[in-house]
C-alpha cells in the first residue's frame, strides 16, 4: 500500500471522490497519497472498478489526440472483448521529454509508459541484430475514444483523415503535434510526412490547412507533404509555442 498504512488514508475521501469521477492518479494528487495506495483501497477495500467510463478529455487534451492520431498515435482495441478502445504511441529515446509531456498531459486515458528494447527490421533481413530503447506508451480502455477510433478509422481499422471533423476541431496545438510525430525539417522549409494516408486525402488537408491558417502545402510525387517558402514565418509561430524542449531540434 505504499508508505501510508490503512488507517492514515481517507478512506471515505476517496470513496467520495472516486463517485464525482476521478481516477486513482487524480484522487493520489488530491490527497497527496501514493497512488498505490490510492489503488490498493480502491479496488481491495472498496472493491470499485478502475474509473474508465467516467473519463472525459478537456479541450486541450482532444487537439493534442487529434494531432497525435494524424501521426504516429494509434487507438484500437486489445482483443476482441474489450468494450473500449485505447491509445498506445512510441517513441525513440531521444525524445523522452515529448513522450512524457504527452502522455502527461492526456492525463487519465494514459495508463503506463516506461522503456523497451525494440528490434529493428534487420532481424528480418537476416542481418546483424540490432536492438534500439524505445520509449513505449499504454492507455486504458476508455468509453470516451470510442468516437476518436470511428472518425479516424475505417471499416477495415485502416487510418483515415476526418476532413469534416477536423474543418472545426484542428487547431494550431493539434498542427504542434502532428509535426512533433511526423514531421520534419528540410533544407529550406518543412515536410509533413503522412504517406500512410491516400493522396486525395492528403489534397484535401492541405487545402484545409489554407484555409485555417493560410499555410501552403503541396503534396509531391511521394506523398509527402511541403511547405511553402513563404509560409515558414506562419508556420514556426504557430506551432512553436507548443515544441517540446527535444523537438527543437525540428525548427532549428
Amino acid at each position: 500500500m505504499g508508505r501510508l498504512g490503512k488507517s492514515k488514508l481517507d478512506i471515505d475521501k476517496i470513496k467520495e471522490l472516486y463517485f464525482t469521477g476521478k481516477n486513482d492518479v487524480e484522487i493520489s494528487k488530491i490527497l497527496e497519497y501514493p497512488k498505490s495506495s490510492v489503488t490498493y483501497v480502491r479496488r481491495n477495500i472498496l472493491k470499485l472498478p478502475i474509473v474508465l467510463e467516467s473519463i472525459s478529455l478537456n479541450k486541450e487534451q482532444e487537439e493534442i489526440l487529434i494531432g497525435t492520431l494524424l501521426g504516429d498515435s494509434y487507438i484500437g482495441y486489445t482483443h476482441s472483448k474489450c468494450h473500449y478502445p485505447n491509445l498506445t504511441f512510441s517513441h525513440c529515446k531521444k525524445q523522452f521529454i515529448y513522450a512524457s509531456t504527452k502522455f502527461n498531459k492526456l492525463g487519465a486515458i494514459m495508463s503506463s509508459i516506461k522503456e523497451r528494447q525494440y528490434r529493428t527490421e534487420a532481424v528480418i533481413r537476416g542481418k546483424k541484430c540490432k536492438v534500439q530503447p524505445v520509449i513505449y506508451a499504454i492507455g486504458h480502455n476508455c468509453k470516451c475514444l470510442i468516437p476518436f477510433r470511428e472518425l479516424f478509422y475505417n471499416s477495415n481499422g485502416h487510418k483515415i483523415i476526418p476532413i469534416e471533423y477536423l474543418k472545426e476541431h484542428f487547431t494550431e496545438q493539434s498542427l504542434a503535434y502532428l509535426y512533433m510525430d511526423d514531421g520534419c525539417k528540410n533544407q529550406k522549409s518543412y515536410n509533413l510526412n503522412l504517406q500512410c494516408f491516400e493522396r486525395e486525402e492528403l489534397e484535401e488537408f492541405a487545402l484545409l490547412l489554407k484555409r485555417k491558417f493560410d499555410l501552403d502545402f503541396i503534396v509531391k510525387k511521394d506523398k509527402t507533404m511541403y511547405l511553402r517558402y513563404n509560409s515558414i514565418n506562419k508556420f514556426e509561430c504557430l506551432i512553436k509555442p507548443y515544441i517540446t524542449e527535444d523537438m527543437q531540434y525540428k525548427i532549428h
